[in-house]
């Protein structure tokens, strides 16, 4: 088994590694994935938890996801993961979530019983939440995994397929960290160039005289980038392109 898995990990961390875009990557994820019954994904990362103290989960996750579109349409663009409780658990938790346990409530509330039954309507009611904490010590965020099995056989599944699901998990959050955050967040080279700038101390007139463009443009550049970033100031944007390594200090 030791050995399987070793050989696994290092031909799906060659395959997955040699990826020339963030599609390509993803597609190649999802593949892998697939083919251990995982319908659909929802990926998230955070820069850090204070984040969504001030923000709210959804408004500071980078997200990329091929769950149902309804899914997201029924509890809103701008707040979808704020109740999910799975979602939430990711950020204190390190070990797997599994959603029908985490949903096996005693006494729900109403709102609760209707986000379960919008979710089994979607096929999202069986799966796993992986915390990004249980791939690397200090990441925050998690992927979330509906799986295509009967309920009652989800124990059973895990336990066969949890080895291959964390290791290609594992892959996923550390290479769209370190290789495909940018593109992730769909920061232009301008706006990562003037976000440099501001973390080197330059103010919007020194950057545009740098770059040659007028002080409108670099403010344009700015202000796209903080709206990318999910981010309240500029400051606070050039700090969480400093955490997901977008821009060096």
């Amino acid at each position: 088994m030791f050995e399987r898995q070793s050989y696994l990990v290092s031909d799906l961390a060659r395959r997955l590694n040699g990826a020339a875009t963030l599609e390509d990557f993803w597609a190649l994820c999802l593949d892998e994935l697939a083919q251990r019954d995982v319908t659909s994904i929802c990926y998230g990362a955070l820069a850090s938890k204070r984040d969504v103290e001030a923000r709210g989960l959804t408004k500071a996750l980078m997200v990329k996801t091929n769950h149902p579109h309804a899914w997201i349409e029924a509890f809103g663009t701008d707040r979808f993961l704020d109740e999910d409780s799975t979602a939430l658990k990711c950020m204190a938790d390190s070990r797997p979530i599994f959603w029908d346990v985490d949903k096996a409530m005693r006494h729900p509330s109403r709102r609760v019983r209707e986000r379960a039954k919008i979710e089994r309507d979607v096929g999202l009611d069986v799966g796993v939440s992986l915390p990004a904490s249980h791939f690397s010590t200090g990441a925050v965020g998690g992927v979330g995994l509906a799986v295509d099995v009967p309920r009652r056989q989800f124990r059973a599944y895990w336990k066969s397929r949890k080895h291959d699901i964390i290791a290609i998990c594992t892959i996923l959050d550390t290479v769209m960290r370190r290789q495909h955050m940018k593109e992730l967040i769909g920061l232009t080279k301008r706006e990562g160039d003037c976000l440099c700038w501001l973390a080197a101390g330059l103010r919007t007139d020194q950057i545009a005289n740098r770059l040659g463009i007028t002080t409108k443009v670099v403010e344009k550049y700015v202000f796209s980038a903080k709206s990318k970033l999910k981010a309240a100031t500029r400051d606070q944007a050039v700090a969480k392109a400093l955490l997901f390594g977008i821009i060096e200090p």
